[in-house]
Formats: structure tokens, C-alpha cells, sequence
């Protein structure tokens, strides 16, 4: 483990995506289903190429923003512009777990049969805002429902082989315990 983070610190964070790398692969090969161990197959290089893509697409946008942003002189414009700033970058946050997951499943395997993940990263990403934006008008009370509907995504278009994941979690099972820390959450504070 020091031996990882002196990496890390000499490579300015470089050897993070050969270091993630090395720990997946050593939790999938201790995974174990049917006295069959899983693989992980997904190489450092590829993880700090795609943070390189992510980089060239974001650092334009980035910059485009800050430039308009200045250029408005009206206060209650630049509030408004940063507030749709802000949700754009979490629009895209949301993309990118839906897209790291699709990933990570793309390279697990066992017994040679392949995992995958299908389904639409933007579906996903307006589908999370959605529920982002009612769990936001109902205080926190829709966050049961938001989780498992945004799991249900994930693990319904998620497959083995040929062979589809199901999942039948409902939020209504989650809202007790759920309501119980929302009610607690205002004397904690």
C-alpha cells in the first residue's frame, strides 16, 4: 500500500490507473462463484486513456463556460448560468457512472463467458436528474424510490452472457428505514 501511494505521489497520479487496475483485478480473482474464480481483464492504459478523452471533451467545455460566464456583466445572469453550469456537470456526472459501470462490466469475465452492461448512459443520466430533481421537491422523501429505480436500470441492462439480470427492489420496502433517518435527521443536526 505505501509502496502504491509513493507511486502514485512520483507520478503525480499517473500510477492511480495502474494501481486501480491491480486492486480489481485482485478482488475479481477473489471472487469466487461455483469454485470458479472471476477475471478482470480491464488494463491501466485503457482506464488512463478514457480519463484523457474525458479530459480533451471537458477542458473545451470548461473554458467555454468560463468565458461566457464573464462575459455577462448581469449578476442575476451569471447566477443563473452557473445554476445550468452546475446541472449540465451533473448531467454529466451521472453519464459517466453509467459509462464506468458498462466498463467495468465489458471486462469481467468467468469461465470465459463475458458480463455486459446495454442500455442508454444519457437515458440513465435524465432518468437520475429526474429523480435528483423530485427527491429535491419532496425533501429527501423520494430518495428510496430514486435509488431503486436508478438500480433497476442498471441491473436490468446488465447481462451474463446472453442471459439478463432481473431485480425486483422496491422503494416502499426501503421508505421505512429511510423515514426513520429523515426524521432523525433534523435533532442530529
Amino acid at each position: 500500500m505505501l509502496f502504491r501511494s509513493l507511486l502514485n505521489l512520483i507520478t503525480l497520479g499517473i500510477y492511480r490507473f495502474w494501481g486501480k487496475t491491480r486492486l480489481r483485478d485482485y478482488i475479481w480473482s477473489h471472487l469466487r462463484f461455483h469454485d470458479e474464480n472471476f477475471e478482470y481483464s480491464g488494463t491501466g492504459k485503457e482506464l488512463f486513456f478514457g480519463f484523457l478523452f474525458a479530459l480533451a471533451v471537458l477542458t473545451p467545455i470548461v473554458i467555454g463556460f468560463s468565458f461566457i460566464g464573464l462575459a455577462v456583466p448581469d449578476p442575476t445572469v451569471q447566477v443563473l448560468f452557473a445554476f445550468l453550469q452546475g446541472l449540465f456537470f451533473l448531467f454529466l456526472f451521472q453519464f459517466a457512472i453509467y459509462r464506468a459501470r458498462r466498463y467495468r462490466m465489458s471486462r469481467t469475465q468467468w469461465r470465459g463467458i463475458r458480463a455486459g452492461q446495454v442500455g442508454a448512459a444519457t437515458r440513465y443520466a435524465f432518468k437520475a436528474m429526474g429523480y435528483m430533481l423530485l427527491t429535491a421537491l419532496t425533501l429527501g422523501l423520494a430518495y428510496p424510490w430514486m435509488h431503486t429505480a436508478l438500480e433497476r436500470y442498471k441491473v436490468e441492462n446488465t447481462q451474463f452472457g446472453d442471459r439478463p439480470f432481473s431485480f425486483d427492489g422496491a422503494g416502499q420496502k426501503l421508505f421505512p428505514i429511510w423515514f426513520v433517518c429523515w426524521i432523525l435527521l433534523a435533532p442530529t443536526l
